[in-house]
């Protein structure tokens, strides 16, 4: 958001936002994982649990992505962003 929290919403559901703030212009590195039904997801921030909720909607196979901004265009990404990567399967905490 506008403040330097980092916003995650998943199909629909409210935007949950980190605590922290991170408009400080440093490169950090951020994770997203779900369990295998999709339903409960987890942000990590620099190696530290920012975010873990629960969705009820259905993702199934049809999720899609956006990097940026929200559906809404409220606000948009200021900064820069690298190496992103997605992966059909769930990492170890070493990966």
């Amino acid at each position: 958001d506008e403040n330097g929290k980092i916003g995650l919403a998943i199909y629909g559901e409210t935007t949950q936002y980190t605590t922290n703030t991170y408009n400080d212009n440093n490169w950090h590195h951020a994770v997203i994982i779900s369990n295998d039904n999709n339903d409960n997801y987890k942000l990590y921030i620099d190696n530290v649990q920012e975010l873990d909720f629960s969705t009820t909607s259905d993702v199934g196979n049809s999720f899609i992505s956006r990097l940026g901004s929200r559906t809404s265009n409220e606000y948009y990404f200021d900064g820069s962003i690298s190496k992103v990567t997605i992966y059909n399967t769930e990492l170890s905490s070493t990966e």
